[in-house]
């Protein structure tokens, strides 16, 4: 198994495209390759020995490896930067200000690639809040915690580990096990939440968009909706958490806020047109630009602007994710027509002949080259 994964990642197409993506980035081959080689090392380890997520799993930094840093290289090979998009700025730096002074931060976001977590770091990198980025802490689902390939990226991240409510009933007898373990790790953001100074994301849709097939045939993804009782349950826990940090006689009782993320990002590793509660799905990675946009915060008088007058008591439970649902979905719909004028009226650099002015020889040279190295680096991961 490990050499059929290794040989796959290395031999396949996508291995091609990903090979061209890092030439356009303008990584070296030894680059390149460092990474290819990390990735390769540590699904060969995960295969044989899994390694096992807490409720609450912190970012591993080191000694030996950076795993952190690691899915950072990885992802910005992929990442067109200079022609993505971030919008709502001044959001982001009332976020990072909010966070700094000890107050906590839950951003309400949709999810559109396993990736997300990596793409968000590199967009606050570049936006010079490191430190943000370090510290934000994602809530994962079961498949990016159980599969070789996606661990290693995930024993990179700060995680909340649950089970989503879409996959939590299969199979039927590890329900009760995974309930257990979900109110464990709400149980440990409590803890968190009371502490201060925290940036949790959450996508309360629970899981990633899917492509729905349009009219001409083309397909476009589609932002599931969020559900109400995962984001009252947020609220209620960062209530709790206020509370209990007030009864501890803390200097300083930390707010939770909410505000709304927007990511379009699902040209980097897109996700399988159906969800499936299974791990092992087939990944493809490709160069591309993505688009996020931090919204206002959405409070409980704010979340009044979506009620009718007549409005009933289940619209007025469901007005606080309803307001943050409505506001992730007009910042996506803005993000989609920047990207859609883009393209219409420029030439992307998705083409690297074309990009760099370089010839199909050189180009091939260096597949070739990259090729020959990681096989090598393929056998003797699963030799050793």
């Amino acid at each position: 198994l490990s050499l059929s994964l290794s040989l796959s990642l290395s031999l396949s197409p996508p291995r091609a495209r990903l090979s061209l993506s890092a030439y356009t980035a303008g990584l070296s081959v030894d680059q390149y390759v460092g990474i290819i080689g990390g990735l390769l090392s540590n699904v060969g380890k995960n295969l044989k020995s899994p390694h096992k997520f807490e409720a609450f799993h912190q970012a591993i930094r080191g000694p030996d490896f950076d795993f952190y840093q690691f899915g950072n290289d990885f992802v910005d090979t992929l990442m067109i930067t200079e022609e993505s998009t971030t919008e709502g700025a001044d959001k982001l730096t009332k976020i990072d200000d909010l966070v700094a002074k000890g107050d906590n931060v839950i951003l309400l976001a949709n999810h559109q690639t396993e990736a997300d977590p990596q793409i968000l770091r590199l967009i606050l990198e570049n936006a010079g809040k490191d430190a943000l980025a370090q510290k934000v802490i994602y809530v994962a689902g079961h498949k990016v915690t159980t599969d070789p390939l996606a661990i290693p990226f995930s024993m990179g991240c700060n995680l909340l580990c649950i089970h989503s409510k879409k996959h939590i009933a299969n199979p039927p007898e590890e329900t009760a096990e995974k309930q257990a373990q979900n109110m464990a790790t709400m149980s440990k953001l409590q803890d968190l939440l009371k502490g201060g100074g925290q940036c949790v994301w959450v996508a309360p849709s629970g899981g990633r968009d899917r492509p729905v097939v349009e009219e001409d045939g083309s397909k476009e993804f589609q932002i599931s909706s969020f559900d109400t009782k995962s984001v009252e349950m947020f609220r209620l826990i960062a209530q709790k958490a206020g509370k209990e940090a007030k009864k501890s006689g803390a200097e300083q009782t930390p707010t939770t806020h909410f505000f709304p993320l927007a990511m379009l990002t699902r040209k980097l590793v897109p996700p399988p047109d159906t969800t499936d509660s299974t791990v092992g799905e087939k990944r493809s990675a490709k160069r591309g630009t993505v688009g996020l946009a931090f919204g206002p915060e959405v409070t409980a008088d704010s979340s009044k602007a979506v009620l009718s007058e007549d409005a009933s008591k289940d619209e007025q439970r469901a007005a606080f994710a309803t307001a943050a649902e409505i506001s992730v979905k007009e910042m996506y719909a803005k993000l989609l027509k920047i990207e859609t004028d883009k393209e219409s009226s420029e030439t992307t650099s998705g083409v690297v002949t074309e990009a760099k002015g370089l010839s199909k020889v050189e180009v091939d040279a260096y597949i070739a080259k990259v090729k020959a190295d990681v096989d090598a680096v393929a056998k003797a991961r699963v030799l050793a």
